[in-house]
């Protein structure tokens, strides 16, 4: 199975509590590591007073404690590639590094982790100065609220909802849609195969978000110098920021659509717009393959009349999880006709899941 690699990680000790949840309190020392690996149901992470991990979940949910010390400040992560079959088409996401930034000292790290199928609802509460959390829930969602620091998680069918979040962050859906709200990063990458991104109200100095199938909608956000990128193959992008920035939007063969104060300096030519929506700032790029770039300052829900053609933006934001829209294909009637009336194909073999392999060892279970 492939995992996440973690450069020059070195254990130190092993100890501490293990139980059975249903409610369980883990004392830990300063900026613990908190890793939530579960293999269905939804998955709640709270932040807390610091110097306790608090776990309320199913029988089936084992904790675990142990320590470890790290060398080095920054560590690159291995985010492994996935695939699957949509129809009779093979999908993709590649192999990346995200790195982040870990002080090299002796902490805790607690672990809880579940192969119960469709376990209840385990809500975790991490400390406040939490170093580190990860989590991964192989078919159910996942909801982080007011966590600040290095976020990394990944669901496979489930929705990833991020509220109020800070730092560095990472979220990867195969199916599921990703909602963030209210963040405050310094850098978020986010990807997806099928499933729609959304974010609102979020300042960034950071963001990569992409997806295969699904659309994306950053609205009423904000961004500070740095790299801001969105692009879907086959779904819409649309953009819209409170504050200036400079508009870079692209699409191949769909349009790029715009709706801007009055006096807005806005420059086509061949497919392509820019734009400076109040007097301009840093630069964001917005691309897709066969869907619409939609461009604009403000927020869609401003209740400003729009025209016809923007109702998909306006439709994901009210709705991240409404399923991916299909990919034109020029298909003959006949066959269109035929496929009608056929079985429905069979899933492909289950893509490759990225685990931590956290500090070089599977959680213990009791």
């Amino acid at each position: 199975m492939s995992r996440i690699v973690w450069a020059a990680i070195l254990l130190v000790a092993v100890a501490g509590a293990r139980a059975n949840a249903a409610q369980f309190d883990v004392v830990v020392g300063a900026a613990p590591i908190v890793r939530i690996n579960v293999r269905s149901g939804r998955i709640l992470v709270l932040t807390g007073p610091r110097g306790v991990v608090h776990v309320d979940g199913p029988k089936g949910d084992a904790v675990s404690q142990h320590g470890v010390r790290m060398s080095g400040g920054n560590h690159p992560l291995l985010i492994p590639s996935v695939e699957t079959k949509v129809g009779e088409t093979q999908l993709g996401l590649p192999s990346e590094n995200f790195v982040i930034s870990i002080p090299p000292v002796a902490r805790d790290v607690v672990e809880i982790t579940s192969d119960t199928v469709h376990a209840g609802p385990t809500t975790v509460t991490v400390p406040a100065d939490a170093a580190f959390v990860f989590v991964r829930s192989r078919g159910g969602s996942i909801d982080v609220r007011d966590y600040r620091g290095s976020l990394v998680t990944f669901a496979r069918r489930g929705t990833i909802t991020l509220a109020n979040v800070g730092g560095t962050v990472f979220a990867q859906t195969i199916r599921g849609a990703i909602d963030a709200s209210d963040a405050n990063v310094e850098r978020l990458r986010a990807r997806s195969l099928l499933g729609n991104l959304t974010f609102e109200r979020c300042a960034v100095t950071q963001i990569e978000a992409t997806s295969i199938r699904g659309s994306i909608v950053f609205d009423a956000g904000t961004f500070a110098p740095g790299l801001a990128r969105f692009e879907s193959e086959s779904g819409d992008v649309a953009v819209g920021s409170n504050a200036g920035a400079n508009f870079d939007g692209r699409a191949g063969s769909g349009r790029v659509l715009t709706q801007f104060a009055p006096k807005t300096a806005v420059r086509s030519q061949r497919g392509a717009v820019t734009a400076a929506p109040a007097g301009g700032g840093p630069l964001v790029s917005a691309t897709s393959g066969t869907g619409n770039v939609f461009l604009y300052d403000g927020t869609l829900r401003d209740g400003r009349r729009y025209p016809a053609n923007w109702s998909e933006p306006i439709r994901t934001l009210a709705n991240p999880t409404a399923p991916e829209r299909p990919v034109p294909v020029a298909a003959p009637q006949a066959v269109r006709d035929a496929s009608r009336g056929a079985p429905r194909a069979r899933p492909a073999a289950r893509p490759a899941e990225p685990t931590t392999g956290t500090f070089g060892r599977a959680p213990r279970r009791v």
